[in-house]
């Protein structure tokens, strides 16, 4: 009997042995690390190069990400056109052949016909939220995101560069209105091209590699950019006057390929999109800031003479882009989308963001 009860004792014990082990062996097999789990290297690509002036909006948004997801998620990025050039750069995320990309969808006017709404800006309002404008305004026009995801890839935020202004070289300064008839002028779209017909330019179109040269051998007479950019392309050596239009700003995009954004766990997905959505603010300080302190910089550095044209010049600017925004609203509507009312709200937010809560403090 005794002996019995010492065989029931022994078979329980290991029963119940082999079930601590079973689950101490579940526990283990629970808490190895998943897939998902492992860092994530999410590939970015920019035709700027290493150190220029969009370093200063990128960096800390890559730094936020990995600090958000603990290191899960970095960010390996490759400048000056390493991976594929400005004009590469939208099809290079769309087919995945980088995972994040720097782009100028003006580029691609088939595909992002609405963004070329920033054409049409006026010359006589000074807008101090230009990434916030444009942020705003895509998120009221499903439309301009569908034109994304279309393609493939996620828009994750929309950086501006402004102000931009007429970049003239020697003997071609513009003072007033009238100063703008016979002007070669850089054009980098259809848009652009009838702007500057519209004020009586003649509009040139060439490779940005070839735009140096041709300032300073009066190919053509100038072109738009912004302080930082004077900068980073060297203009200021063959532009002199700076002719301060207000002229169309440069609406930018970071965008991810569609696949990628779509395997990334949703934590991941959530910092990306929280630390994106801090950018166009940030963007917009930067470019404000920037402007200002480059200012005596380039008087300094090249002798640049900044010219301010009257208000009732510039308002003679703004008067000839009428015609202009009818012919791009037809065109918008004739392809089924909404021109008129994409017209009617970018001037509007044009007025909003000139206030004064988006001027520098």
């Amino acid at each position: 009997m005794k002996k019995s009860k010492f065989l029931l004792l022994t078979t329980i014990s290991l029963v119940l042995l082999m079930v601590l082990l079973a689950s101490l062996v579940a526990c283990e097999k629970t808490s190895a690390p998943t897939s998902a789990q492992k860092p994530i290297t999410l590939v970015f690509s920019s035709h700027d190069p290493a150190g220029g002036s969009w370093a200063e909006t990128y960096g800390p948004w890559f730094a936020e990400i990995e600090q958000k997801t603990k290191g899960m998620v970095k960010i390996e990025a490759h400048w000056g056109g390493e991976l594929a050039g400005l004009f590469e750069a939208y099809g290079a995320a769309s087919d995945g052949t980088v995972d994040i990309a720097h782009v100028l969808p003006t580029l691609s006017p088939n595909t992002f016909p609405m963004e070329d709404v920033a054409a049409l800006s006026s010359f006589d309002i000074r807008v101090y939220g230009m990434s916030q404008l444009h942020t705003e305004l895509t998120q009221q026009f499903p439309e301009m995101q569908a034109a994304y995801t279309k393609t493939n890839t996620k828009l994750l935020f929309k950086p501006v560069t402004f102000p931009n202004y007429f970049c003239m070289t020697k003997g071609k300064a513009i003072r007033a209105f009238a100063d703008c008839n016979g002007k070669k002028f850089l054009s980098t779209g259809t848009w652009d091209s009838e702007i500057w017909k519209a004020l009586g330019m003649v509009p040139l179109s060439m490779m940005p590699q070839e735009t140096f040269m041709n300032l300073q051998t009066g190919v053509v007479d100038g072109g738009v950019l912004t302080m930082p950019s004077l900068f980073d392309f060297g203009w200021g050596e063959v532009t002199p006057f700076i002719c301060e239009t207000q002229t169309r700003p440069a609406v930018w995009a970071c965008v991810m390929n569609l696949k990628k954004w779509n395997s990334l766990p949703a934590e991941y997905q959530k910092v990306i999109e929280e630390a994106s959505a801090k950018i166009p603010a940030l963007q917009d300080s930067i470019q404000l800031r920037l402007d200002k302190e480059l200012k005596p910089k380039a008087t300094q550095k090249w002798k640049t003479e900044f010219i301010t044209i009257p208000a009732s010049e510039l308002a003679k600017f703004t008067a000839v882009l009428g015609p202009v925004r009818a012919k791009f609203v037809a065109q918008m509507n004739g392809a089924g989308l909404p021109g008129q009312k994409l017209m009617d709200e970018y001037l509007k937010l044009e007025k909003k963001y000139s206030g004064s809560a988006y001027a520098p403090k």
